[in-house]
């Protein structure tokens, strides 16, 4: 009787540390809820319109069942909730996941999402399976009835758990949930951290994969939206509905280094809206009235829409030279920044995070990008960025004939 009793005990605890677990997934969900978003997505489950909705009801379901079962409301009947909740996740993920097909979107990015989450299906499945029966346990423990002919009074050693949580179990679990948080916060934190990267690379080589359809479909020159011609007004081809930003009618040649999401939108996107998330780096706020100074999307590089020798001494002549270029024409497309954003997490180091005209990605100091043109864009009638260098890899000397980064 003495090992069954601690059998059972042992079971109560697992239970514990499990929805401690469930309450710490549902903080990391709530404080990094746009990338679980994403992460979501690649389940093909859920629309694209019941997508929030949808992860809003799974953060809001583990919050729930982990303060019920800290609060001691009904411990076997919040264990099988969450098992059930876990058994059907676990199922979910092994359907859509783990043996189903992958996305048909078209969309580097959920694709490169599915593969991932492919690789860690094995460890999720077996990690869910575990969590599941304890709790399964622990609900079986906590709804068995005294047999027939049972004494009525047993001796306390032997005393089955009890469903609700004695003094010492809430001032121990609070001490464990309060050990859990202080541990689990600087990870959360990094974890959020890296999923912002993880996501943004992901965008960053969409683009690039998209910048290059692109070129594949007009004689491999890449995309220029603003004429240079005096004027500078959006070409015809960026007419995509009513502009939210004005420079009445006269823009600065280069600032379609953040006005390409306005015409790109409508090529290799499927029609998505200027302000759709992909455009934009993770944690930008981006609102129908978007600040362009405050929460700009990844900017494209202006050696893109100039010719290599405007970005020589010997040979800039001036707006002569702000042409389309060929990706033909870009001589290390490995070392060569065609997108890019710099991502500043508080309290931590600059992140440069580069998409290439090779189509790959990566994450960079900011100082490992090679120094710019001196003296920038100019003052040709025309230029935009006051600033030599912004952003990086937009003013490579050499143009797409030169490198970016030091080495990769």
């Amino acid at each position: 009787m003495r090992t069954k009793f601690l059998m059972e005990r042992a079971v109560v605890w697992a239970a514990h540390a499990v929805m401690a677990i469930v309450a710490l997934a549902a903080i990391s969900k709530a404080t990094a809820f746009r990338e679980f978003l994403v992460s979501l997505s690649t389940w093909q489950v859920l629309p694209e319109q019941l997508l929030v909705v949808g992860g809003a009801s799974v953060v809001g379901a583990e919050f729930l069942l982990a303060g019920l079962w800290f609060l001691g409301v009904s411990p076997a009947r919040v264990a099988a909730a969450t098992a059930a909740m876990l058994a059907l996740y676990t199922g979910v993920y092994v359907w859509k996941v783990a043996l189903g097909d992958p996305p048909d979107c078209n969309c580097l990015g959920r694709l490169l999402a599915f593969e991932a989450a492919q690789r860690s299906s094995g460890y999720l499945i077996g990690r869910n399976t575990l969590l599941t029966g304890i709790l399964v346990a622990r609900a079986v423990s906590g709804r068995r009835t005294k047999p027939r002919g049972e004494p009525a009074a047993r001796p306390p050693s032997q005393t089955l758990p009890r469903s609700a949580f004695t003094l010492m179990e809430t001032l121990v679990t609070i001490l464990v949930i309060a050990l859990l948080i202080a541990i689990a916060l600087p990870a959360l934190a990094a974890v959020r951290a890296r999923s912002r990267t993880v996501v943004s690379l992901s965008n960053l080589r969409q683009h690039a994969s998209a910048f290059a359809a692109y070129a594949g479909d007009w004689k491999d020159t890449l995309p220029r939206f603003i004429e240079p011609n005096g004027d500078h007004r959006l070409a015809e081809t960026a007419a995509t509905g009513p502009f939210p930003y004005a420079f009445e009618d006269h823009y600065p040649y280069f600032i379609q280094s953040i006005f390409w999401p306005f015409v790109m939108a409508r090529s290799g996107y499927e029609s998505l809206p200027w302000n759709a998330e992909l455009f934009y780096p993770p944690g930008a706020d981006i609102l129908a009235g978007a600040e362009l100074e405050r929460d700009m999307p990844y900017q494209y590089s202006a050696t893109f829409v100039s010719a290599p020798a405007f970005w020589q001494q010997t040979t800039r002549t001036g707006p002569d030279q702000w042409v389309g270029v060929r990706f033909t024409d870009v001589r290390y497309g490995s070392n060569k920044i065609l997108i890019s954003t710099v991502m500043r997490p508080d309290g931590r180091p600059a992140e440069a995070h580069l998409g290439y005209a090779d189509g790959s990605a990566d994450q960079r100091s900011p100082g490992d990008v090679e120094p710019a043109y001196p003296g920038g864009e100019g003052n040709f009638e025309g230029a935009w960025s006051p600033f030599t260098g912004w952003p990086l890899g937009s003013h490579t000397i050499s143009g797409v004939h030169g490198r970016d980064v030091r080495s990769r």
